[in-house]
């Protein structure tokens, strides 16, 4: 029983750090955020359409805020493909993260 309070645990730290960075960025959510299936190797990401988290430790074992961040960069790379509108939202978005970064340095 405590390995599956700590999956599911673990699955909503992921997921309210995802839904915080999409908001944060003004990134669309997508429609279903949902745990994994078991036949995910890891995280899938369909922009607009869903996102499943995997927190099997046997596939994931990483930090779920890393994880979060993870899926957030796999879920705006993909959401760049989907037109030319939400190519231009996830560009402001690697701009703005450099310049938080970065500042005028680069």
């Amino acid at each position: 029983m405590g390995q599956i309070v700590q999956i599911e645990s673990k699955y909503k730290i992921v997921e309210s750090e995802f839904s915080r960075l999409c908001n944060t960025y003004k990134i669309p959510q997508p429609t279903v955020i949902r745990p994994a299936l078991d036949t995910d190797p890891c995280d899938y990401t369909d922009p607009l359409n869903e996102v499943r988290i995997n927190t099997d430790p046997e596939k994931m074992d990483c930090d779920p805020v890393y994880q979060a961040r993870h899926l957030f960069g796999h879920y705006i790379s993909d959401l760049h493909s989907v037109n030319d509108e939400y190519s231009d939202i996830v560009a402001d978005t690697v701009a703005d993260l450099l310049f938080t970064t970065w500042g005028d340095e680069l």
